[in-house]
C-alpha cells in the first residue's frame, strides 16, 4: 500500500511538473521565421532600374535630380534587408517604401517628341564651346545639322554662350543675348 500512496502523490507533481515546463516553453516560443525573398527581388529589381537608366533632358532619360531620392530608398531596403532582427512588419513595410519609390522614379521618366511631328532635336550637350561655326547636332533623324553664326546685327552680332538648361543641366543650352 505504501507503493500505492507514493504514486497517487507523486503523480499530481509529476504532471504539475510537466505543465510547468510547457508552459515555460511557451514563454521562450522561438522568434517567427521573417520571410525577406521578395523584398530581395525588389532591391534587385531597383539597383537594375537604376543601373541601367540615365539622367537627362533627351526622350528615355529621366529628370535631373530623380536618381538621389530613389538610391535613397533602395539603401533604405538594403538596411532592412541586412538586419537580423527585421521583423516581418519591417520586411513589408521597406518592400511597400520601395515599391512606392520605383513609381516616383519610373514617373520622372522624360516623354519623346512625337517623331512624326519633329523638324528637329538639338540638344547642345556637345558643342563643346560656342565659336563661331560649330556643329550642332540634330537627333531627329531629319538630318538638319546647324552650325552656330553670329547673330543679326539688329540684335547685336553675338555668338551664343553655352547655358543652364530647363533641368538645370550646365553646358546643354544656348542663351542669345538681345
Amino acid at each position: 500500500m505504501n507503493k500505492v500512496l507514493k504514486v497517487k502523490f507523486l503523480l499530481p507533481i509529476a504532471v504539475l511538473f510537466c505543465v510547468g515546463i510547457i508552459n515555460s516553453c511557451q514563454e521562450y516560443a522561438p522568434v517567427p521565421r521573417v520571410i525577406k525573398t521578395e523584398l530581395w527581388k525588389g532591391i534587385s529589381a531597383a539597383i537594375s532600374l537604376l543601373t541601367t537608366t540615365q539622367e537627362g533632358a533627351a526622350g528615355s532619360n529621366y529628370a535631373l535630380g530623380s536618381k538621389a531620392p530613389f538610391i535613397v530608398a533602395i539603401t533604405s531596403a538594403q538596411i532592412v534587408y541586412a538586419d537580423v532582427k527585421a521583423t516581418q512588419s519591417a520586411v513589408t513595410t521597406a518592400m511597400s517604401d520601395l515599391d512606392a519609390a520605383v513609381g516616383i522614379y519610373k514617373s520622372k521618366k522624360v516623354p519623346a517628341v512625337d517623331p512624326a511631328n519633329l523638324v528637329g532635336h538639338y540638344t547642345f550637350d556637345y558643342i563643346g564651346t560656342t565659336s563661331l561655326g560649330a556643329v550642332v547636332q540634330d537627333y531627329s533623324g531629319n538630318g538638319r545639322m546647324a552650325f552656330l553664326n553670329a547673330g543679326h546685327s539688329l540684335w547685336g552680332s553675338g555668338v551664343p554662350t553655352l547655358a543652364l538648361d530647363r533641368f538645370g543641366a550646365d553646358g546643354t543650352a544656348l542663351h542669345f543675348e538681345k
